[in-house]
């Protein structure tokens, strides 16, 4: 084939159409390709990662700008030619905000992520990724426009007042994005700590924008809008680092001052040699009531340690260690011949029928 028939076919606006289109198609396979092999061979993660996740996007990209070109070849009306050039230009922008989005994606999961789990605050780090992929796409959106010859002031005007509008027949919603911001920034609590709100207890299992999402007890998922976290008080409990119980044991009013002091020696006794307990305990004689005196006591069980502990849950250590003290005691006042007040028992009597005032069970 001769060079001016080569030339004759160049003259076709079909043919160098099809020629930009496949010169796209061809640089596309060949850097992609070419991107594919090095996140195959390269040993950094950051690397093989934006690369694997960018090669068919570059494909993409070299296809449209081959169409682009392409397009040239055809003698068109200007208005029709100015269209498709800026309908060009907007996808261009696209694809290229598209691949900024997935290397922000290879980042946050291999530097980000991995920064906030070190530093227990992986759900900032969630909604960081969210608030970055919305700047991102807003920037190149309004790129894409401006550079289509849009004028960008004129859509931010409008986007205000919309947005003014919105926010005002969203008032709930702008509250619970405000309350998702104070959560996150002051850190009351964090994914799988346990809090009370609301009257739910449960464990934090995501913490969002607009909502939050706690699991109680029994496994049910209770989704709470965020202003409630900032209306209401919220109760961290793991926050404490013991859990304090209180005892009150109550002894029969005829029981002697020996006795009393004998039972009060024994509860101490019981603390001291009880596992799982802090060295601070308190008992004493709080009250001496109608039919009984009553001893106070106060113990605080160690915090559940996690899959370090004897116990496979928080609940089940302070039952379990509850348990053992209660029963404890209630065996030490046994062997000492010391009884518990039992509850009295009132008899009305008629006065129309004279009856003996029963016996005092004291």
């Amino acid at each position: 084939m001769s060079f001016e028939s080569i030339q004759e076919w160049f003259d076709i606006a079909w043919f160098r159409f099809v020629v930009a289109a496949g010169g796209g198609l061809l640089a596309g396979l060949f850097i992609s390709n070419l991107v594919g092999t090095i996140a195959k061979r390269t040993r950094n993660t950051l690397v093989s990662d934006s690369a694997a996740r960018l090669s068919a996007l570059i494909f993409v990209l070299c296809l449209v700008l081959g169409l682009r070109f392409g397009l040239e070849s055809f003698e068109l009306e200007p208005d029709t030619k100015q269209l498709l050039g800026k309908i060009f230009v907007i996808i261009i922008y696209v694809l290229v905000t598209w691949g900024i989005t997935r290397f922000y994606d290879v980042v946050h999961e291999q530097i980000l992520q991995p920064w906030g789990r070190r530093q227990e605050n992986i759900a900032i780090i969630d909604v960081l990724r969210t608030v970055a992929i919305v700047i991102i796409w807003m920037l190149g959106v309004l790129s894409a426009v401006n550079s289509a010859g849009y004028n960008v002031s004129a859509v931010l005007a409008g986007l205000g007042i919309g947005g003014l509008a919105v926010a005002l027949a969203a008032q709930d919603t702008v509250a619970n994005l405000f309350g998702g911001v104070i959560i996150l920034t002051q850190n009351p609590f964090k994914v799988g700590d346990k809090i009370t709100i609301g009257g739910n207890t449960g464990w934090v299992l995501s913490i969002g924008i607009r909502s939050s999402v706690i699991e109680n007890w029994y496994g049910h998922k209770i989704t709470v809008p965020n202003k409630v976290f900032t209306d209401g008080h919220v109760i961290n409990v793991d926050a404490r680092t013991v859990y304090w119980e209180g005892m009150q044991l109550k002894l029969r009013h005829d029981s002697t001052l020996e006795q009393i002091e004998r039972a009060m020696a024994l509860v101490q006794e019981v603390l001291d040699r009880a596992d799982n307990l802090t060295e601070t305990t308190w008992v004493g004689l709080c009250n001496i009531g109608e039919g009984y005196v009553e001893l106070e006591v106060w113990y605080g069980i160690e915090k559940f340690a996690g899959s370090d502990d004897s116990y496979p849950n928080e609940y089940m250590k302070i039952l379990g260690v509850k348990t053992e003290v209660n029963v404890a005691v209630l065996r030490a006042f046994e062997e000492a011949s010391i009884h518990l007040a039992m509850p009295l028992q009132r008899h009305i009597v008629s006065q129309s029928t004279p009856a003996a005032l029963p016996e005092s069970r004291f």
